[in-house]
């Protein structure tokens, strides 16, 4: 079950963050802005894969990864519903995502945002396995739309245009 108030805080503390990005791109343009926020992400990832190390990872297929994401998702009150699951590949359809809602109340471009800051999950899977990748198959046409997400063995990070 997803909490509302995790959701809440999540998308607030994240906005907050945006909020300082927006003003940056401000200063130095958007796209140096998103080039370094994905650095950070990618940073961010490799912290992730040590705190889910820590708390019980086992194994290094797109199944223990898909496991570690689902951790941090849930902590951040997001659902996620599982369409494909093997250990090469695991595809899953997000609801509703408060990075998302939080790149509208801060007033920047979801997309180019989420194609930066999915480095970080892609960092995370490579921790577990070098051969995994993040792939977003499909991104939400608005908030109340969902993403269709794959973690895979083999391919490149990818991104929908």
């Amino acid at each position: 079950m997803v909490s509302e108030e995790a959701f809440n805080t999540a998308r607030d503390l994240i906005a907050m963050s945006l909020i300082y990005l927006r003003a940056v791109g401000e200063e130095i343009g958007m796209e140096r802005a998103l080039d370094i926020a994905a650095k950070s992400a990618e940073r961010t990832g490799v912290q992730w894969a040590q705190r889910v190390k820590e708390v019980g990872l086992r194994g290094d297929d797109a199944t223990a990864a898909g496991w570690a994401i689902t951790k941090i998702m849930a902590g951040w009150g997001m659902a996620s519903k599982p369409l494909e699951v093997s250990p090469q590949k695991i595809v899953a359809e997000n609801g509703r995502c408060p990075v998302y809602d939080a790149c509208v109340m801060a007033g920047i471009d979801p997309k180019s945002y989420c194609r930066v800051n999915t480095r970080g999950p892609d960092a995370m899977f490579k921790q577990i396995n070098p051969n995994l990748s993040q792939q977003c198959l499909k991104f939400r046409s608005s908030a109340d739309d969902t993403c269709i997400e794959a973690i895979v063995m083999g391919e490149p990070f990818k991104f929908p245009e």
